[in-house]
């Protein structure tokens, strides 16, 4: 009887072992690839591993009972999509997941798809990687959702770049992209042609050649994975003829259209701290236009209200080899639209402007029109000199239209004025009374019928008589490398004064930093870097400060660290040194001439910052004897309000 009975339990288990599935759970998971699988669920058990609504809630995903297992590895990467969608006759569940059995990762998840029929299944378009190892996971919704089926596998790859930016520059045509998976490698087409194959860690490309006027290309990246690919295109237009500073349009009346939009960045560099107070931003795409002005006169340049985005102005003179900043604007307050206006750039008969437009940042661009108005000067041959020694200036103009009045002014301040002044007159004056020695302003405000002018200002500097003057040595500037010149002192008396002349013939002073050092090694720097070619100046501390040109014969402060003030502290007599270091290869130059002139009468005021924080033995002159000086006085940042404010005044 026992016998019988355990030959009887003998027989049926290997029959009960075999109608469980071998992927009834993870770790027996069956291989599968792209396409179709039949299963049935009927004899398969219940895993242990819970399901996980967490990227499908929602969809109404069940208890995955009775559930089956495959394991999936794509040859590419790409977009995988698995479904039962009307492929079942139960209401199944499906799973899917990236890992390992003991560390599942939830890549997707779907009870009922919509549009399938008894509640079946869809996942779509999940990002896999080529050789990453995919779990799938099908099973019935509840204890008696049980049947059988096929199981869709689908695998579309691989993904296209995305994010694609396209762009023109120094070295060609541009591209930047994102990868959504791994690949094996990108390749670059242009027009349809394979130029380029790069790592699959790569993310930008440079190369290609613009497209010319009018012309365009088309640039794709393709992503390559499993011997299969995917691209993403776009369109580079040529920019317009006007494009560079080279192909700037000659303005022959006083408005003109333009458009920004096919536009690229210019190579030319952009200074925006003249004008940092109007936002300038930083002009790119930008246009250029060129301006010849029938006299002598000034002119208003403008966007203000006439155009359709956020636009920024330059204006030069000089050519293109040597740009010479005149003016810049970003933003002109009841101009709309954030556009600019840039007013009372003085100009002769004959000088040519080079005007620029672009778009205060990236994705700035339009249309618009811009606007050149000149305003013919009411006086001409404006002159003022002084005599070393005299403390004087001597002023001559000539009027050129009869003149309702006339107005001198020295350092803003009235000085004197006139009546009516016919056509033809030539009017001398001669100014004095103020304090010297010093850099003085000399403006003329002139009137007629028809209305004012811009005023004609002119700088002069008012000297004593120099107690000695040192010529320095001359001779190439090596490039790319460090010049040094000398120049010897023989005064033994303390000097309180200091002016450098300068001149030096380089294409590009960017280049240069120009250092002065005293007998005793003190040391300024006069020029720092800037814009332009060549370097005609002469350097005084009580000077404005330095800023292109610089090779029109001004006076200007070094730029320091340090002061040529610094510089009389010691006795002068000695070798003085004159230090040039060209910063970049390529260009040559000459050190054509340069000296130190010494005087025993120290600047009667130095320009200082316009606020001090600090204590009362560090105030700065804010003007001279007779000036209206307005003062403000202000709580900011630090006090909090109950703290003493001290000012004097």
């Amino acid at each position: 009887m026992w016998l019988r009975y355990w030959m009887v339990v003998c027989l049926l288990w290997p029959s009960a072992a075999l109608s469980q599935p071998i992927n009834d759970d993870c770790s027996g998971a069956s291989v599968t690839f792209v396409g179709t699988i039949a299963f049935d669920i009927s004899s398969a058990t219940d895993s242990a591993v819970p399901p996980d609504d967490s990227l499908c809630s929602g969809a109404l995903l069940g208890q995955l009972h009775r559930d089956l297992w495959w394991r999936f590895t794509p040859d590419t990467s790409g977009l995988l999509s698995v479904s039962t969608c009307n492929s079942a006759n139960f209401d199944s569940d499906l799973a899917v997941y990236s890992g390992t059995c003991s560390d599942l990762q939830l890549i997707g998840c779907n009870g009922d798809a919509a549009g399938c029929s008894l509640f079946t299944s869809h996942v779509a378009e999940m990002p896999v990687a080529a050789g990453q190892q995919i779990l799938i996971r099908v099973g019935g919704w509840s204890t008696t959702s049980i049947g059988s089926g096929d199981l869709i596998v689908e695998l579309s790859g691989p993904i296209p770049p995305i994010d694609l930016q396209c762009s023109t520059g120094p070295g060609g045509i541009s591209a930047s992209w994102g990868a959504p998976l791994p690949v094996d490698n990108w390749e670059i087409y242009l027009d349809g042609a394979l130029i380029d194959t790069l790592d699959g860690s790569a993310t930008s490309w440079i190369g290609g050649t613009v497209p010319g006027i009018g012309d365009q290309v088309q640039l794709c990246v393709a992503a390559v994975s499993g011997g299969e690919s995917a691209q993403e295109c776009c369109t580079i237009l040529g920019g317009p003829i006007n494009d560079n500073c080279n192909g700037a349009l000659e303005i022959t009346t006083e408005t003109i259209d333009f458009d920004t939009s096919g536009a690229t960045d210019s190579n030319d560099p952009f200074d925006p701290s003249p004008c940092a107070s109007s936002l300038p931003g930083d002009l790119v795409q930008d246009v250029w236009y060129q301006w010849t002005s029938p006299g002598n006169g000034s002119v208003q340049i403008s966007t203000c209200s006439m155009a359709s985005f956020d636009t920024t102005l330059a204006v030069y003179g000089g050519d293109c080899a040597s740009l010479i900043p005149l003016g810049c604007n970003g933003d002109t307050a009841g101009c709309s639209g954030f556009t600019s206006l840039i007013e009372d750039v003085i100009v002769s008969s004959g000088e040519t402007l080079t005007i620029r437009i672009g778009g205060w940042q990236a994705d700035d661009a339009g249309t618009g029109t811009l606007s050149v108005q000149f305003s013919p000067s009411l006086v001409d041959n404006l002159v003022a000199t002084s005599n070393p020694g005299t403390g004087v200036i001597d002023v001559s103009w000539q009027a050129t239209q009869d003149l309702s009045s006339t107005a001198l002014l020295v350092d803003g301040v009235p000085y004197a004025s006139t009546g009516t002044v016919s056509a033809g007159t030539i009017q001398q004056d001669q100014i004095s009374g103020f304090l010297w020695p010093a850099p003085v302003e000399v403006c003329l405000l002139s009137s007629s019928t028809a209305g004012s002018s811009t005023p004609l200002c002119i700088d002069v500097d008012v000297l004593e008589v120099a107690t000695e003057v040192a010529n320095g040595s001359t001779g190439p500037i090596v490039d790319g490398g460090l010049t040094v010149a000398t120049a010897f002192v023989t005064s033994t008396e303390l000097a309180f004064d200091l002016r450098v002349e300068l001149e030096i013939d380089h294409p590009r002073v960017s280049d240069l930093q120009v250092r002065l050092l005293s007998a005793e090694g003190e040391e300024v720097i006069l020029h720092s870097n800037g814009s332009g070619g060549g370097i005609d100046a002469i350097y005084w501390q009580p000077a404005p400060p330095a800023a292109a040109p610089y090779d029109v014969g001004a006076t200007m402060r070094p730029v320091g660290p340090g002061s040529l003030l610094d510089l009389c502290s010691s006795i002068p007599a000695g070798e003085w040194t004159l230090e040039i270091e060209d910063q970049v290869a390529g260009e040559s130059g000459t050190l054509v001439a340069w000296s130190l002139v010494f005087f025993d009468v120290a600047p009667v005021y130095l320009p200082a910052p316009d606020l001090i924080a600090g204590d009362h033995q560090q105030m700065s002159q804010l003007g001279r004897e007779g000036d209206e000086v307005g003062l403000m006085l202000q709580s900011v940042c630090c006090n909090h309000g109950d703290e003493p404010l001290d000012w004097h005044g």
